[in-house]
């Protein structure tokens, strides 16, 4: 599930974006979160974070889609993406 935390910076003055994050369920418990920390190794050592994080990027184009009004959007992406030598561009 994608999760957004508001970030509002002194300078300039009230400027505010949302930052997009990735958050799992617990299968057991659909009201608790699994810690990124415990679920992000999985994908990383398994080569899916790229799809993962693409994934991300493209439901967060979406929602901006869908409400213009939204302040800018960060999306928080692993390295790992980067290091990818054929990352498949982002179309949304």
């Amino acid at each position: 599930m994608l999760a957004v935390n508001p970030t509002i910076r002194q300078i300039p003055p009230d400027s505010c974006h949302l930052e997009v994050l990735i958050r799992a369920r617990d299968p057991n418990d659909s009201d608790n979160l699994i810690m990124p920390g415990q679920f992000i190794p999985v994908p990383e050592k398994s080569k899916q974070i790229p799809n993962i994080d693409r994934w991300a990027i493209k439901r967060s184009i979406e929602l901006l889609s869908r409400d213009p009004r939204l302040p800018l959007l960060t999306v928080n992406t692993s390295g790992r993406t980067f290091d990818e030598p054929h990352s498949t561009p982002i179309h949304p």
